[in-house]
């Protein structure tokens, strides 16, 4: 079982966290199911709060992205999840150093901006990503894309 933003356990009350916890363990011991859990580092805070469950999570810290050949292969890696009909040219150095630059290196960032500007290539009906759709993405904002208007089809 992957468990995702588990930070927010921090945003109930103390009882709802001791709740949270104890179904935790019950899933682990009498389920007998892996569990990893993810999460920002307030999520190790939120796990360490209970001795049991600290000690059956082993704490490993993902860290941001450099510019390197591995940052590379997971960028054209995942475009190719991407329902794009045309191959997008995001192995060229300077989408690399644009999209390090505007996700600061974190996943998350980089895997939203690829996916919105696949969303303005399939909408503008070009179907490939460039770095001009990279920088329209950013400029409506790393987390979401103006709505659509009421005429146009949704994705």
């Amino acid at each position: 079982m992957i468990i995702d933003e588990v930070h927010h356990l921090l945003a109930g009350s103390v009882r709802e966290q001791r709740q949270l916890l104890k179904q935790l363990k019950f899933i682990s011991n009498e389920l007998r199911m892996p569990i990893v859990a993810l999460g920002t580092s307030e999520a190790l805070y939120a796990m360490q709060t209970d001795t049991q469950i600290a000690s059956r999570f082993e704490p490993f810290s993902l860290p941001k992205w450099r510019e390197s050949p591995e940052f590379r292969e997971f960028v054209v890696s995942f475009s190719r999840l991407l329902p794009l009909e045309k191959p997008s040219p995001l192995a060229d150095k300077a989408i690399i150093q644009k999209l390090m630059g505007l996700s600061s290196g974190l996943t998350g960032k980089v895997t939203i901006l690829l996916t919105q500007a696949a969303v303005l290539a399939i909408r503008q009906r070009t179907e490939y990503i460039s770095a001009d759709l990279i920088d329209q993405a950013a400029a409506n904002g790393i987390y979401k894309l103006t709505p659509l208007d009421s005429k146009t089809q949704n994705l």
